[in-house]
């Protein structure tokens, strides 16, 4: 959050969201289930359980979204992750692909 009379150096800003998503390493092998606080089209802000960790570089899909992200951790404090994604991807282009695991854990996993 930023001081009184300092801008946020963010661009595009966050839009305040509710969103479950879920973090996928590169492997496909660990999945972390998140709560997305903020939202941009370059990054996000989420919450994740006690115990659990994102990996440094991942995938990132959300509920109710038909585009994926690759993405990274910007910080990290506690449970909370700011998160810059690094590429978008549409989650229907990926069936075929080495990537289709995460359209199907989409519907498995982030049903609304």
């Amino acid at each position: 959050m930023a001081q009184a009379g300092v801008a946020d150096r963010r661009k595009p800003s966050r839009k305040r969201e509710q969103l479950r998503a879920l973090a996928v390493s590169k492997d496909g092998t660990k999945k972390v289930d998140c709560r997305i606080e903020d939202l941009s089209a370059v990054g996000a802000r989420v919450f994740i359980n006690k115990g659990q960790v994102i990996p440094e570089h991942f995938y990132f899909i959300i509920a109710g979204k038909e585009t994926g992200f690759e993405a990274t951790v910007a910080w990290s404090r506690a449970q909370e992750y700011g998160l810059q994604f690094t590429r978008a991807f549409q989650l229907e282009g990926l069936k075929n692909t080495d990537l289709a695991f995460l359209r199907q854990l989409k519907l498995e996993r982030l049903r609304v």
